[in-house]
């Protein structure tokens, strides 16, 4: 059974001028030649070491060991994102807070995608199955999406 190398780890980065979130970013999830080649950003409005790097790495070992994550899929954390959420699930997508040059990079020989991981609810992933990921990123849209905010309410 696959699993992440031993060089896999979650980094954290404190807010900056431009960013007043901290970031949790995967390294070293996207070097298996069989699936896409891909990296996570997962924002929160406070340092919460523990939680956001147990998802990652869960989420991680689920594309290297179950199915490849690709962009818009959704995932299951397994758990409240942080005790009290109601954000159970993720959907990976595309790094809207960042410089559209930030996406595809280069490391070693390979085309890394930097996506970002969000944290929805239930009824939101819901939604975007049924009615397509535009749909939900409207409401998003509509909504002000506090997107570093684990207890944010729903959008559906």
């Amino acid at each position: 059974m696959p699993s992440l190398d031993r060089d896999f780890c979650v980094s954290v980065f404190a807010p900056r001028a431009e960013q007043s979130s901290w970031t949790y970013a995967t390294c070293g999830m996207g070097v298996s030649t069989d699936r896409p080649a891909i990296e996570l950003h997962l924002h929160l409005d406070q340092r919460r070491d523990d939680e956001c790097a147990e998802i990652l790495t869960a989420v991680a070992w689920f594309h290297r060991a179950r199915e490849p994550l690709d962009l818009h899929h959704p995932v299951w954390f397994g758990r409240p994102w942080i005790d009290g959420s109601r954000l159970a699930y993720g959907l990976v997508s595309l790094p809207y807070i960042e410089d559209p040059a930030f996406e595809r990079q280069v490391i070693g020989a390979r085309e890394v995608e930097q996506l970002w991981l969000l944290p929805i609810t239930r009824g939101e992933r819901e939604l975007k199955i049924r009615d397509g990921v535009e749909a939900l990123e409207r409401r998003f849209e509509e909504a002000g999406l506090e997107y570093a905010n684990p207890f944010r309410a729903s959008v559906v």
